[in-house]
């Protein structure tokens, strides 16, 4: 008797414990991209998932507005989110599941006129983070990514690569990074 209770205790340990991964598994499948910034470029990965397969799917988007928008997470949470904000926000604002990240960087042009000399256009970025709340929190940091292969991406850029590069470089690490990188440049 003593050895069946020791056997139902291993295989409830073990259910527990596949349990707990495939819920990690399942979290992380939800969070599976690498979108990174660089203070001028955006550059996303196109890989998706979907019943086990990969898929294309573009997570850049260049809004109405002019700014820039990378997301990760469902495909329709982040289209739901890229309309949103593509109403200026006037409509009432999407339900996002928990996994959901994105990027909103606003760009600002100024034109600068000199009289006798050449009009100069300056151009500032803000950056914020979105989570499933959609609050935009101001990221302080002039490199940033989000996704899957965040750690790499911002590895990447620590040592000099731009978004495009260090979004390739998460590829070659994080299986749920790949495909073809898109980027969206400050002109």
């Amino acid at each position: 008797m003593k050895s069946l209770s020791l056997d139902i205790g291993r295989i409830f340990g073990m259910l527990y414990w596949a349990g707990n991964y495939c819920s990690k598994l399942e979290q992380q499948e939800n969070d599976v991209t690498t979108i990174a910034w660089d203070g001028k470029t955006l550059a996303g990965d196109s890989q998706s998932t979907n019943g086990g397969l990969p898929r294309t799917f573009t997570k850049l988007w260049k809004l109405a507005s002019g700014d820039f928008f990378g997301a990760c997470g469902d495909a329709q949470d982040c289209i739901a989110v890229k309309d949103w904000l593509n109403s200026l926000k006037e409509k009432e604002s999407p339900k996002v599941a928990d996994s959901f990240g994105a990027l909103l960087i606003k760009v600002q042009k100024s034109i600068v006129v000199y009289p006798d000399k050449p009009e100069v256009t300056t151009v500032t970025t803000t950056v914020y983070k979105l989570e499933d709340k959609l609050i935009e929190i101001p990221v302080k940091e002039k490199q940033t990514a989000i996704g899957s292969g965040r750690d790499f991406a911002i590895a990447a850029m620590r040592l000099n690569c731009d978004a495009a590069v260090a979004v390739s470089i998460a590829s070659e690490f994080d299986v749920y990074t790949g495909g073809l990188i898109d980027v969206l440049s400050i002109e």
